[in-house]
């Protein structure tokens, strides 16, 4: 772990801490309508027993997902680790999810959890251990095992209480499975092994050899008396449960295989790996029975039988869980939608579709009333920083630009929503465009950049009329006065300005302490609210007609505000921090806090941005630095 990762999940635990100190009694999740969205990859998967559920885990944005695999509705975000998630188990009875990954040294915070499957309530935090690869449930439910460095840990799940250590591997543990009567646990090991562990004395009762590359994963067959393993030396190997000893090596992967899982009837075996490929297998002669070439865009780390064995599940590093076909190899469904954190949303201007856009180089489309996937727009070159509808709601614009060095375009797309295609490319700004509006009139539209420069196009034939000088740094935000007469701007000088949005003319400068993230106008247009990148008094809001300062207010004494917006029904005024997973409502005009919300709000290690958009009938969609994007109802704080 880097020192800036310390200092972060240490930033994160602080806030925490201040919170609860300071009074502040959190209200859990927002009054959420529906959510979805996706991982920054997926390390592990697992079904529900009844095939209704599948949990998902992700090391890049540290969270367990489960969805509905009918619909592809994501049900619950799991957040409490601070650190990758390496892997996930559902019990046999699907009453629990197991999950487990890297352990932050010095948190004090466990690397293994239990959670309730159907509230995504967490049950047992277990004892802080070290890093963690593999986890399991026992059978009867009674048990979690986990990898603990070189070592396995066997926990009681009534009450969270250490029962054994297993030790003997020479290497990193990487793979459990419980055998089906729960007797026997089968590890896998980076010292090229496999052990066979008596449950109930700690006893190995085989040492299997044989493997020339790390072991990866293990699984019994159904019946017990099989084991497959998977391996960094690029084949599966079969071994006999009572004696120990090898029965088949099978090959055809190219690289090296990650996961094996048995059907659900032990008919058949399926392996995944860093060649992209899901490989079949006949049990017992191990003969091939299929391969599915690219099943995922990157690795395939995890693959998972549905109960009924007629299709798998494949987890890859784009952050979906893919599902097959065994029979043929066809595409099913793909679980998750955004691969990388949700940088800019907005709702279409007659509020029946929310866009999202971000990391993933993808514009996603949802039903803002219940979420259904609605289409995307692929192939942008470059991460995504703000969307824009026209007023009419036939283009939507797409901004583009990593930051500098990794800027890999600076364009603006202007998209024909009816044909799904570019009808113009504007060059935008050097080292990235970062935000976006059009015009009230639809004629032209608005970007602001890295080069703290602020650009009118023209829609019709994509010239470039104006350039609005004045900002020293990067221009984050723009935003339009309900009048549509004035133009507001913030940027990382500190700033935030007023324009006169018919003649360019600058009327005012805002003077903030920190980098100003977003602007945002009140319903009546008399105010100006601004979030700012620093610490303390990191929302404040002005009185544009006289210029002043009204009042600050501090979500966040330790953390980033990245978003503000008005709700345009009872005009409160609502922030976000990606880097504190929160979201704030206030009173804009005594300041005080109405509701804090920190659960379904964001989770993972980096600060990324957490965007804000409402409905004219004030409901409040978001998107989050872990793929994820959320519809609330319109009763923000809550009656």
């Amino acid at each position: 772990m880097t020192i800036s990762s310390a200092v972060r999940r240490t930033s994160t635990l602080f806030i925490a801490v201040v919170l609860v100190a300071a009074g502040v009694l959190a209200q859990g999740p927002p009054p959420i309508v529906w959510s979805g969205g996706g991982h920054i990859g997926i390390r592990s998967v697992a079904t529900s027993p009844d095939g209704h559920m599948l949990a998902t885990g992700s090391f890049t944005d540290e969270t367990v997902k489960l969805w509905d695999i009918a619909s592809g509705r994501l049900l619950h975000t799991l957040e409490s680790h601070i650190g990758g998630v390496r892997a996930v188990a559902t019990s046999r009875d699907g009453r629990f999810v197991a999950s487990c990954g890297e352990y932050a040294y010095g948190s004090n915070v466990g690397s293994t959890k239990l959670w309730d499957a159907a509230t995504g309530a967490l049950l047992r935090d277990f004892a802080p251990a070290g890093q963690c690869f593999g986890v399991d449930i026992s059978p009867d439910g009674s048990l979690v095992a986990a990898t603990n460095t070189w070592d396995i840990l066997l926990f009681r799940t009534a009450d969270g209480a250490l029962v054994k250590t297993l030790t003997g591997h020479q290497g990193l543990v990487f793979g459990l499975r419980f055998s089906p009567d729960g007797r026997t646990l089968a590890s896998t090991s980076a010292d090229q092994t496999i052990r066979l562990w008596n449950v109930s004395t700690g006893l190995a009762l085989h040492i299997l050899v044989g493997h020339t590359g790390f072991v990866d994963d293990v699984d019994f067959s159904p019946d017990g008396l099989l084991l497959a393993s998977s391996s960094y030396d690029m084949t599966v190997r079969l071994w006999s449960t009572t004696t120990g000893l090898p029965l088949r090596i099978l090959t055809g992967h190219l690289d090296a295989v990650y996961s094996v899982a048995f059907s659900p009837d032990g008919s058949m075996l399926a392996s995944g790996g860093n060649d992209r490929e899901v490989r079949f297998w006949h049990i017992p002669d191990g003969l091939p029975a299929g391969v599915i070439n690219g099943a995922n865009a990157g690795t395939v780390f995890d693959v998972a039988w549905m109960p009924d064995g007629q299709s798998v599940f494949s987890a890859g590093a784009e952050g979906s869980a893919r599902r097959w076909r065994v029979s043929d190899g066809a595409a099913i469904a793909a679980i998750g939608r955004h691969g990388g954190p949700v940088y800019d949303v907005a709702f279409s201007p007659d509020d029946t579709v929310f866009a999202s856009a971000g990391g993933d180089r993808n514009v996603m489309f949802w039903s803002a009333a219940d979420g259904t996937p609605l289409g995307r727009l692929p192939g942008h070159p470059d991460v995504i920083n703000a969307i824009a509808y026209s007023p009419d709601g036939h283009l939507l614009a797409a901004a583009m630009g990593s930051e500098p060095p990794d800027t890999a375009s600076t364009v603006i797309w202007l998209w024909d929503l009816a044909t799904s295609t570019v009808i113009r490319e504007l060059p935008g700004h050097v080292d990235g465009t970062t935000a976006l509006l059009f015009t009230p009139d639809g004629q032209s539209l608005i970007s602001g950049g890295r080069d703290n420069a602020i650009r009118f196009w023209r829609v019709s034939d994509g010239v470039n009329t104006r350039v609005l000088s004045g900002h020293t740094g990067s221009v984050r935000s723009l935003a339009l006065s309900p009048d549509g007469l004035t133009l507001a701007s913030g940027a990382n000088d500190a700033s935030a300005r007023l324009w006169r949005l018919s003649d360019g003319a600058s009327l005012a400068r805002f003077a903030a302490l920190y980098p100003v993230s977003d602007v945002a106008f009140s319903p009546a247009g008399d105010r100006l609210a601004t979030s700012e990148e620093g610490y303390s008094n990191n929302v404040r809001l002005w009185d544009i007609a006289t210029g002043t300062q009204l009042r600050s207010v501090s979500p966040q004494p330790s953390g980033f505000v990245n978003s503000v917006a008005f709700s345009p029904v009872d005009g409160t005024l609502v922030s976000s921090s990606g880097q504190a997973h929160t979201i704030h409502v206030w009173d804009p005009d005594s300041g005080a806090l109405l509701a804090l919300y920190e659960q379904e709000t964001s989770w993972g290690l980096f600060p990324f941005d957490q965007p804000l958009a409402f409905t004219h009938a004030g409901r409040l969609g978001y998107g989050r630095g872990d793929a994820t994007v959320v519809v609330t109802s319109g009763a923000l704080p809550p009656p």
